[in-house]
């Protein structure tokens, strides 16, 4: 049997200090990948020329090629550049500041080995910083492990119902450690390119509607923690993005928006549970920053259909009090 071809996808915006290691942890895969994709967005430290040299210096190891990223600027439209050239029948995902584990290619493949009817997958992994390791486990992080159903082959289970509901509220793995079928990201629509934030959850939420979804508990990732992670911002946590792109799975799924999706009922329930649950988490933290903020979350939920779960005295009383500087606001993470 002709194993599949896998492409990896590195969006890079003035990633140029990061690539020289993100490079020579590709090049020690023990199965090389078919291509790999850099997509420079609109760099100003020199992205794209440091990829290039890199590329030179790997070549006997690595087949690169650089792009320039073809839509409006942000990882959206950089990974759907690398997803679009690419012929490969599987693409990774990689952020340019993290790190692959030396398997990271051959697990990726395996998945789809003992599953071959899967369209997503992913791996494990962990957090570093300039101190360390941060965090050794993710799935032991996020309690992933009791979610996975029937085993299919070595570390490798079948994604189950409950865990399709805890993606529902943010992807609960590293970007970094996803892989899928080109051909279904395509026909799900690829990642929304005006979203910048909660993007990649759009994305795998589409994609677990897709088709089967299939999880390996080895760590195949390690992703990298430092100042300019923009997960940092404590402001992102009552920004809707997420929220936004829930909405458009339940316009999709209504034939209001293309692609349409097929969305059985209980799916359909399942989204708009989240959307209310993550509604709630949104007023609360932008309580904690003001007025201005928490109002904004109450038009958004308006516009959706959800003020009424968000009438909550406390949330408006702790407004008033963060804005005279009663409450302390949030913390970068």
């Amino acid at each position: 049997m002709t194993r599949a071809r896998l492409d990896v996808v590195i969006p890079a915006h003035n990633a140029a200090r990061f690539l020289e290691e993100t490079f020579e942890a590709l090049a020690r895969q023990t199965v090389p990948a078919n291509t790999v994709w850099v997509v420079d967005d609109r760099s100003t430290d020199g992205t794209r020329e440091v990829a290039e040299r890199l590329a030179r210096t790997h070549g006997s190891r690595l087949t690169v090629r650089v792009l320039a990223n073809a839509g409006p600027p942000g990882p959206s439209a950089a990974r759907n550049t690398g997803i679009r050239a690419s012929d490969a029948d599987l693409v990774a995902l990689l952020d340019a500041d993290d790190l692959v584990e030396p398997d990271h290619h051959a697990t990726c493949l395996a998945m789809f080995e003992a599953a071959p009817e899967a369209v997503f997958a992913f791996g494990n992994g962990s957090i570093f910083g300039p101190a360390g390791i941060l965090v050794e486990d993710l799935h032991v992080r996020h309690q992933l492990r009791p979610l996975f159903g029937e085993a299919v082959g070595p570390d490798i289970w079948r994604a189950t119902e409950a865990l399709f509901h805890v993606v529902l509220l943010g992807a609960p793995f590293a970007t970094s450690a996803t892989v899928f079928r080109r051909e279904a990201a395509i026909d799900c629509g690829l990642l929304q390119e005006d979203l910048w934030y909660c993007e990649d959850t759009d994305f795998f939420i589409r994609l677990f509607l897709a088709g089967p979804v299939v999880v390996s508990g080895r760590r195949i990732v390690r992703k990298r923690q430092h100042g300019n992670n923009l997960s940092r911002d404590p402001r992102i946590r009552y920004h809707p993005c997420l929220v936004i792109a829930l909405d458009r799975l339940r316009a999709r799924a209504a034939g209001r928006l293309a692609p349409p999706l097929e969305v059985p009922p209980e799916r359909l329930q399942a989204i708009e549970d989240a959307m209310r649950r993550t509604f709630k988490d949104m007023a609360y933290d932008a309580s904690r920053f003001g007025v201005g903020p928490y109002l904004s979350v109450l038009r958004c939920a308006q516009r959706m259909g959800f003020l009424l779960d968000l009438i909550r005295p406390r949330d408006f009383a702790r407004s008033l009090a963060a804005m005279i500087g009663l409450v302390e606001p949030p913390r970068p993470t």
